[in-house]
């Protein structure tokens, strides 16, 4: 089975059906399951795993939440973040892409780190809606259900 990487944004629309992207994240999840990729599928750091439970408790609930946390820590593959991923997310993840007008990278630290677990683990999908993404070599962004066609 392919493993994709999973962003918070559709973890998050996943288990919150008012979520602005709720139908879009249910979807594409279905068409994942259509390719035989499954929750055990999704790779996620504890980064994630932390930004997901924040906020979704604040949108549905501590008991949801926790039901949910409790799913991915059960069923998905997550890696622990130390230091030196820290240290090489800030180096080789956002240094490199500033925007010469910002001065600022495309995607934030969190993204960053995913990243540096995205390429430890050579998966190079990520189902995500953060656009962010798109301006990453060699990263292949999964955001709408034709995204899952043409990229499984």
């Amino acid at each position: 089975m392919p493993t994709v990487f999973t962003d918070s944004n559709f973890l998050i629309a996943l288990a919150h059906a008012g979520d602005q992207y709720g139908v879009a994240a249910r979807s594409i999840e279905s068409a994942l399951r259509t390719k035989n990729v499954r929750f055990q599928d999704f790779l996620l750091s504890d980064y994630i795993l932390i930004e997901v439970f924040h906020k979704l408790q604040g949108a549905i609930g501590f008991a949801p939440t926790l039901t949910f946390h409790r799913r991915l820590l059960n069923e998905a593959r997550i890696r622990p973040l130390g230091r030196n991923d820290l240290d090489k997310a800030i180096a080789t993840k956002l240094q490199p892409f500033l925007n010469a007008r910002t001065a600022q990278p495309p995607i934030g630290l969190v993204d960053a780190t995913s990243l540096v677990v995205m390429e430890r683990e050579k998966v190079p999908r990520i189902v995500s809606f953060d656009e962010g993404f798109d301006n990453i070599p060699n990263i292949r962004r999964i955001s709408s259900v034709e995204g899952v066609s043409e990229i499984l």
